[in-house]
C-alpha cells in the first residue's frame, strides 16, 4: 500500500519567489554598506594621517649629487664648442663642490706656434640665471699636453634644477694656427658637502690681480677652515698667470697690468708653494701638515698658465688648534714681470671626515 503524507502542500513555483526576495534583501544590504562607507571616510586612516606609514616619496626632476660627467669633442680654429653637459637638482642651504678638468694637445704637425684656447665651466638655473663659473686660458704649443683644472663652490639660493657644461673657445682667425683641429677631453664632478663638514673659498678679488716683479715672492691666496680631529683637509687651488713678454693678455679690471718696465721677452720661471698648517688664534703655526712646491716656465708662446694643486692633509687625533690655514705663495724668478689674475684664480679648503673622491 503506498505511503501517503498529510498536511498543507506548497504550491508549485514557491522557490522562485523565495529567490527573488532573498536577492532583493541582499542588494539592499550591499547598498547600505557601500553608502555608509562613503559617508564616514574618517573610519579609514589615510597614509598622511598615520604616524606609522612612511611619507610618499617626491619625484625630483633631476638627480641629486654626487654626479660625474665625461665627454669628448673636437674643435677647429676659429670656433667654440660646448661639451660635458649635465643636469642636477640642488638644494638651498647646501654647499656643493665642483671640480672640472679639460685636457688637450695641439698636434705636432699643426701650423703656427702658439694657439690661444680659453676654457670655462659654468652653471645656470632652470630660468637661465647664472649660478657660477670658473675657467682659464693658455696658449697651446705643438706636441705639449695641457690641462685646464679649476674648482667652484655652488651655494644655491633656492631648490631647483641646475644645468652645467664646459665651453672651449678659440676665436681668432687671423693667426698661424688657423684651421687647426684639437681633441678635447672634459670631465667634471659635483659633490655635496656632508653635514659636519666645511668648505671655504677664498675671495680672489680681495688680493688679485697684481703684478709680481722679477725676484719677488708673495702670498697671493689664503683661506682658513676648521680642523676636524682625525679628519681630512683638502686644498684645491688654481693660479691663473700671464708672463709680461708684452702688454697683451694682461688686462683685467679695466687696466693693463704689465708695465713697460716689467716686459722681457724671455718670460718667467715661477715657483708655487702650497702650505697647509694648523695655526693658533694669533696666526702662529703650531703644526706643519703639507709643504708642496711646483715650478713652471712661461715663455712668450705659452704666455698664460693655469697652475693647479690638489693636496690633502690628515688631521691628528688631537690637533694643536681648531683652525687650518691654506696658503699659496708665488716666487717669480724672472726675468719678466708676472701678472697673477684674480679672474679664474681659486683656492678652496674642504674639511671632511674622509678623503674626497678623486676627479
Amino acid at each position: 500500500m503506498p505511503r501517503t503524507t498529510t498536511g498543507n502542500r506548497l504550491a508549485p513555483g514557491w522557490w522562485v519567489g523565495s529567490v527573488v526576495v532573498v536577492t532583493m534583501l541582499l542588494a539592499i544590504g550591499m547598498w547600505a554598506t557601500i553608502s555608509g562607507s562613503q559617508q564616514e571616510p574618517a573610519s579609514i586612516e589615510s597614509p598622511a594621517a598615520s604616524s606609522s606609514a612612511p611619507p610618499s616619496p617626491t619625484l625630483l626632476p633631476a638627480a641629486e649629487p654626487p654626479l660625474g660627467v665625461e665627454d669628448r669633442a673636437s674643435l677647429t680654429l676659429p670656433d667654440e664648442v660646448r661639451l660635458a653637459a649635465g643636469t642636477m637638482y640642488l638644494r638651498a642651504g647646501e654647499s656643493y663642490l665642483v671640480r672640472f678638468d679639460l685636457s688637450t694637445v695641439k698636434p705636432r704637425s699643426a701650423p703656427g706656434v702658439g694657439m690661444y684656447l680659453g676654457v670655462s665651466f659654468s652653471c645656470v638655473t632652470a630660468d637661465g640665471t647664472g649660478a657660477g663659473s670658473i675657467g682659464g686660458t693658455e696658449n697651446l704649443v705643438p706636441g705639449e699636453p695641457v690641462s685646464y683644472r679649476n674648482t667652484l663652490v655652488l651655494e644655491p639660493r633656492k631648490d631647483g634644477v641646475h644645468r652645467c657644461n664646459v665651453l672651449a673657445n678659440a676665436p681668432y682667425d687671423n693667426v698661424g694656427a688657423k684651421d687647426t683641429t684639437v681633441q678635447l677631453d672634459a670631465n667634471w664632478r659635483i659633490d655635496r658637502i656632508a653635514k659636519g663638514g666645511a668648505v671655504e673659498q677664498a675671495d680672489a678679488d680681495q688680493t688679485l690681480p697684481r703684478l709680481l716683479p722679477a725676484d719677488e715672492s708673495s702670498v697671493v691666496l689664503e683661506q682658513t677652515v676648521p680642523a676636524r680631529p682625525q679628519g681630512v683637509v683638502t686644498a684645491l687651488a688654481t693660479v691663473h698667470m700671464t708672463t709680461c713678454t708684452g702688454v697683451n693678455g694682461s688686462r683685467e679690471q679695466g687696466r693693463t697690468w704689465c708695465r713697460t718696465s716689467a716686459i722681457d721677452e724671455r718670460g718667467n720661471t715661477v715657483s708655487a708653494r702650497l702650505l697647509i698648517d694648523l695655526v693658533d688664534s694669533s696666526g702662529k703655526v703650531c703644526d706643519h701638515l703639507v709643504d708642496e712646491t711646483r715650478t713652471v716656465g712661461i715663455d712668450k708662446w705659452v704666455h698664460h698658465d693655469l697652475l693647479s694643486f690638489d693636496e690633502a692633509a690628515a688631521m691628528p687625533t688631537d690637533p694643536c688648534s681648531p683652525t687650518t690655514r691654506v696658503r699659496i705663495q708665488l716666487t717669480n724668478s724672472g726675468p719678466a714681470g708676472l701678472v697673477v689674475h684674480g679672474k679664474n684664480s681659486s683656492l678652496v679648503a674642504v674639511s671632511t671626515e674622509t678623503s674626497l673622491r678623486s676627479l
